[in-house]
């Protein structure tokens, strides 16, 4: 009887180890099988997989009939072309002509969301905010539709090539498609060289200060390399000081941190109606560059360049000196018989 019993135990524990064996090949086989389903249905919603370099062009045409086109003028160069806006000749941002073109290379897209012949109207599809027409280097055309926004305007609906077939993607895909000028515009509102500059003129409207300065090219204290300092003209020469001549520096390199408008006609919201400072530079080919600015407007300046068609945004801290005295800026006393102007 006492060997019976002893029995039981081993027997109890080898039906549960057995048990516990069924248990982990069925569930851990088919939770296997859920994650390779899984791995499966991402892979299938990507809906498109473009290299750039296999894009000709991308044009974009809005519900509100405004269209514009980025298309590879090759060499990883991009061109952007508008029905509603000119260029001019002004300089693009290669950067974000290609940022462009890679957040409508590439879409995932959610399972899809209607049956067969259901009506796009539901969707915003019948039509849409925006078609996105792709030519491939290989003459393939391809064609994505953008709808309405979900109700958490998270995500926006889609429909690619005529399908039928409805989809959601992320709603950045739309906003992008929203792009304008000003979103490709170079922040480099000027970028110049000393070398290339004949003079550079400062205006201060406040006090009427005109500094008119060009720049000297010598050794340096060491003799191992070359400075430019600038030298006041007219009537009377006069050595401008550290202050003025990073003044200058500063106003050589703008970048803008943004754009506020495109070619406004109303320039007084911007205090650019009449501009608290203006520099214009007079290069050797004999061309001008000139960039003018409001007064300090909470922490930014508003601006306007001959070489940019927008209101571009600096912040305060980006150029320095606006506000000295000119007898510091140029290291000599003011009167009308200086280099300086001053009313």
């Amino acid at each position: 009887m006492k060997t019976w019993k002893n029995l039981i135990i081993p027997a109890g524990l080898l039906v549960l180890l057995v048990c516990l064996l069924f248990s982990y090949q069925y569930w851990g086989r088919n939770a296997g099988d859920a994650g390779d389903a899984s791995e499966t249905s991402y892979a299938d919603r990507v809906l498109i997989s473009y290299d750039e370099a296999d894009i000709s062009s991308v044009h974009v045409d809005r519900s509100d009939g405004t269209e514009f086109t980025v298309s590879s003028a090759g060499n990883g160069i991009w061109d952007y072309a508008s029905n509603h806006e000119s260029t001019g000749g002004y300089a693009l941002s290669q950067m974000n002509l290609a940022g462009f073109i890679l957040s409508q290379a590439y879409c995932v897209v959610s399972e899809p969301l209607n049956e067969e012949g259901q009506d796009l109207s539901e969707y915003g599809l019948d039509q849409p905010s925006a078609s996105v027409t792709y030519t491939m280097t290989s003459g393939a055309v391809h064609t994505m539709l953008y709808g309405n926004l979900s109700p958490d305007e998270g995500e926006v609906y889609c429909m690619f090539d005529s399908s039928g077939i409805v989809y959601t993607a992320e709603a950045l895909k739309l906003a992008k498609c929203r792009s304008t000028l000003l979103d490709f515009l170079d922040t480099d509102i000027t970028d110049l060289d000393a070398g290339d500059t004949e003079s550079i003129t400062f205006t201060r409207t406040e006090d009427d200060t005109v500094i008119i300065a060009s720049p000297r090219t010598s050794s340096s204290d060491t003799g191992s390399a070359l400075e430019t300092k600038w030298k006041c003209s007219q009537p009377q020469s006069a050595e401008s000081t550290l202050v003025f001549d990073s003044l200058i520096k500063s106003f050589m390199h703008i970048t803008a941190d943004s754009f506020a408008e495109f070619e406004p006609d109303d320039l007084s919201g911007y205090g650019l109606d009449d501009p608290a400072y203006t520099f214009v530079a007079v290069l050797l080919d004999n061309s001008r560059v000139e960039v003018k600015l409001s007064r300090d407007m909470g922490g930014i300046y508003y601006g306007i360049s001959s070489s940019s068609p927008a209101v571009f945004r600096i912040k305060t801290s980006a150029i320095t000196g606006l506000q000295t005295p000119p007898g510091e800026l140029a290291g000599t006393d003011v009167s009308s018989e200086t280099t300086i102007i001053a009313g």
